[in-house]
């Protein structure tokens, strides 16, 4: 049976990678939104082609082969790079209910293959409220405990770093004023000998 989870953790070379990203940002091709989750006229979405990030998806394999709430998950599996992107969020920009990588027939189904999505919070905007029905920017994710569908809630910190099943259903509330912008890179999870 497939579990739902999320893990939240701080990236411990946070500041590698988002200088990594500010020098490059500029030279990305920016997205087709038309069909994303990324929502709002003040989203941008940017490709990052792999050989842009060698240095970086080779850290994260590092860290995520040695976390060990993940390695017990992986059972013995390695990941392989397969997608990466980078979102700019600014004043009303959120994210669908959505999956990762949810289907190889152009979205006509979804999947329960179990890869791995990452979601690093380069930039955060400060939380206005102290008002806690005031979710603005936050993530939210489901997941299906003793038969009944329980939505959860992140207040996302700059350098958090989100590692859950592709398959888990997330997204973001609309943002008030403020940058956020993560970097998001998924993994197949696949045998050593792959």
């Amino acid at each position: 049976m497939i579990k739902d989870w999320l893990l939240r953790t701080r990236y411990l070379n946070f500041d590698y990678v988002k200088s990594t990203i500010d020098n490059m940002v500029e030279s990305l091709p920016l997205d087709d939104m038309s069909k994303k989750s990324t929502r709002g006229n003040n989203s941008k979405q940017y490709k990052i082609p792999e050989a842009e990030i060698d240095s970086i998806i080779n850290d994260y394999s590092y860290f995520l082969n040695n976390l060990p709430e993940l390695k017990e998950k992986l059972n013995g599996k390695k990941l392989k790079f397969l997608s990466s992107w980078l979102v700019y969020g600014y004043e009303g920009s959120y994210h669908t209910l959505h999956q990762h990588n949810p289907s190889t027939d152009g979205g006509n189904s979804f999947t329960n293959t179990f890869n791995i999505a990452t979601v690093l919070y380069l930039d955060v905007p400060k939380h206005n409220s102290t008002d806690s029905f005031d979710l603005e920017g936050d993530m939210y994710f489901m997941t299906l405990r003793d038969g009944y569908i329980k939505k959860n809630v992140i207040t996302p910190e700059e350098g958090d770093f989100i590692i859950m099943p592709t398959y888990l259903w997330h997204g973001v509330y609309p943002q008030k004023k403020g940058l956020r912008r993560t970097l998001n890179m998924d993994f197949e999870v696949v045998d050593y000998e792959n």
